[in-house]
């Protein structure tokens, strides 16, 4: 792991973890209540984000990846 961020996105707790190596992913990890076992998400694939940032803007929760291997700056906004 490269990239890393911990905080809430959309009131749940959880980690933005990316790598520069092997699928390049940049992935969200979090805690499923429900089913009362840890989950990811892939958020972008192929990206290989090296540095990561989350931040809340105008009520909406956005996420920055400075992807290194890319050479690219992405911005997500996160859906509620």
């Amino acid at each position: 792991m490269h990239a890393i961020w911990s905080g809430c996105l959309n009131g749940v707790p959880c980690a933005v973890l990316g790598h520069r190596k092997g699928s390049r992913d940049l992935l969200r990890v979090y805690y499923e209540k429900r089913t009362m076992q840890y989950a990811a998400e892939v958020i972008d694939h192929d990206c290989g984000p090296a540095n990561v940032l989350a931040y809340t803007y105008e009520g909406q929760d956005r996420i920055i990846a400075a992807n290194r291997e890319t050479d690219e700056v992405a911005l997500y906004t996160v859906k509620k």
